[in-house]
């Protein structure tokens, strides 16, 4: 009987794997820590992308970062600097193989696949950052560059680049609404509000 018992256990084990997911055979699924190629095949806004990976489409939602909204439901108009941030994105990304490397969690609350997204050696995550189109979201246990991430943003946030140059914009929940009137980066030119 406990040889039955140890069989058992193992073809649940195996079974379980995947945790709820599947792939079309042949294409990597990787688990913590691990990575695989894809192709970008369109932006949703400065941190989510859409992609291919082999014949399975994925929405990917950048771990770590956050970009200021632009298709939010319930928002009547971008955010400021969220329309650099999705141009930005676009232009990089669209059309290019990029590499996916998976922290510890693999999809969000929304059901988007977390990456760190590569582009030719570079990671969009830390561009967005050092651009000042992004600011640090961490939530846990995906911080595997936490502590680097944190530092390129107050780099950004002494420079007063793009997010950083509006005055009280950004708080660690996000991006705050600005009062009628206030400078946005189309009428600021994206100067630093004093």
């Amino acid at each position: 009987m406990k040889k039955w018992g140890w069989i058992l256990c193992l073809l649940l084990a195996a079974c379980s794997s995947g945790h709820g997911t599947s792939a079309p055979v042949g294409t990597p699924s990787p688990g913590i820590g691990g990575s695989v190629e894809a192709t970008v095949t369109g932006t949703i806004d400065g941190d989510t992308i859409q992609v291919s990976v082999g014949s399975r489409k994925e929405t990917v939602r950048m771990i770590l970062v956050d970009t200021p909204e632009t298709k939010k439901p319930g928002l009547q108009e971008p955010q400021p600097f969220g329309k650099e941030a999705a141009a930005f994105t676009k232009k990089l990304l669209t059309g290019k193989t990029v590499l996916l490397e998976r922290d510890v969690s693999a999809k969000d609350t929304y059901g988007r696949s977390l990456y760190y997204v590569w582009l030719d050696g570079k990671m969009v995550n830390r561009l967005l950052l050092e651009e000042g189109l992004a600011r640090v979201a961490v939530f846990p246990p995906d911080v595997k560059y936490v502590e680097d991430f944190r530092s390129i943003a107050a780099k950004a946030q002494a420079e007063g680049k793009g997010i950083w140059s509006l005055e009280n914009y950004v708080s660690d929940r996000g991006f705050r609404g600005l009062p009628s009137g206030s400078l946005s980066p189309q009428s600021s030119g994206g100067q630093r509000r004093k």
